[in-house]
Order: structure tokens, then sequence, then C-alpha cells
């Protein structure tokens, strides 16, 4: 009795699997690494097996003699595969808030305080609120004084530059230098500057109003 052979794919497509002629019917569906098939006599559906291909020699794949005894016809369908779709991580809403939270923390915790305090300068302490100053030259005259810096930093976080704003500056960075936002650490120092002189073209503008 000869021996053909043919190609799974899906398995491994360098390796084929041997059948033997005018034995049986097998009809086959193969998802990952194994292979399930079903025998069949005269289109009556007789065993349903699985040959598992890590237990199947390594060069060629044999079908066990228990399924060929006897059979009268042998004829091998290809696979049918599953649609599988993948998630684009880069367009996940929750990625990109994490990351928007971390440099909205980042600009707030330590680039303005540590780095930047002079933009505090821009924002009053009155007896009764917080708010902006009335000119650009009014904070030339002002120099912040770090136990200040806590209620400056929440009213400019609060009402002038907030996390929506921290994210359309990312949003516009991912895209303009077409990079990931799982990557975005890696450009901290870029997004800090970044950020910064769009914190202090938003606060102008809203003095100059």
């Amino acid at each position: 009795m000869s021996l053909y052979p043919y190609v799974v794919p899906g398995v491994i497509n360098t390796d084929p699997v041997t059948l033997i002629p005018n034995s049986l019917f097998v009809n086959s569906n193969v998802l990952t690494s194994d292979v399930s098939v079903t025998v069949f006599k005269n289109n009556n559906q007789i065993k349903t097996d699985r040959l598992q291909v890590s237990s199947l020699p390594i060069t060629n794949y044999y079908l066990p003699t228990s399924l060929y005894y006897n059979f009268d016809q042998i004829t091998y369908n290809y696979p049918v595969y599953q649609n599988v779709s993948y998630i684009d991580v880069n367009s996940d809403f929750d990625l990109h808030k994490k990351v928007s939270k971390y440099f909205f923390s980042e600009l707030y915790n330590r680039y303005l305080p540590e780095d930047y305090p002079k933009i505090l300068d821009y924002v009053r302490l009155t007896e009764k609120n917080v708010e902006l100053v009335k000119s650009i030259n009014e904070a030339k005259n002002i120099k912040t004084k770090e136990d200040d810096f806590a209620e400056k930093i929440k009213y400019l976080a609060d009402y002038i530059y907030t996390k929506k704003d921290v994210y359309k500056l990312l949003y516009n960075y991912v895209e303009k230098k077409n990079v990931k936002w799982w990557d975005l650490k890696y450009y901290s120092e870029d997004i800090e500057q970044v950020l910064i002189d769009d914190l202090e073209v938003v606060i102008k503008d809203a003095i100059l109003e």
C-alpha cells in the first residue's frame, strides 16, 4: 500500500502529514498545535480522535492504525481557520489615561515646582481666593514662596491646565512624532519642555483675554 504526503497548513508547513489511500475519509480542523479528525465510512461518522502534534514524529505525521484499519476511502480536507482579531494596544484608551495621568503628575509634582517655579508667579493669592494676575507685567513683581507652591499648583491643575489639556498635548505629540503611547516615558525630557511651554502659553492667553 503506497503512501503520499499532504502538507497541513497551520501545523508545521515544512512537515507533511502522510495519509493512507483507500482507507478512510478524514475531515480535519486544525486550530493550534493539534489536529482534530473525524472518521467516516460510507458517509457515516464512525470515530472522532485528536492527533497531538507534540506526540507525533517530528519529520512525518501519521494517522494511527486504529483509525484506518479496513476502511474504504480516504479524502483529506484542508483545515478551517478561525478569524483572529488583535487589539491595537496603542489605541487603548486605558493606556492613554494612564500615560496622561503619569505626565500630569510629573508636571505638577516635579517639573513645575522643581524646574520651573517661576511660572507660579502668574498666579496670585488674595485674602479671598487664588487667581491669575491681571497682566504679564504684574507677574514680574511676584516671587512665589515655597509655602505657596501647593495652593498655586492646585489652582492651575484644577482650573487652568487640566488632565484633559495634558491628554490633548500628548495625543498631538504622538501623532506629530509618530511614536507609541507606551514609549512616551522614553521622551520625558522632551515632553517636559513641551508641557511647560504649552502651560505657559495657556496661562498667558488666559491673562490676556
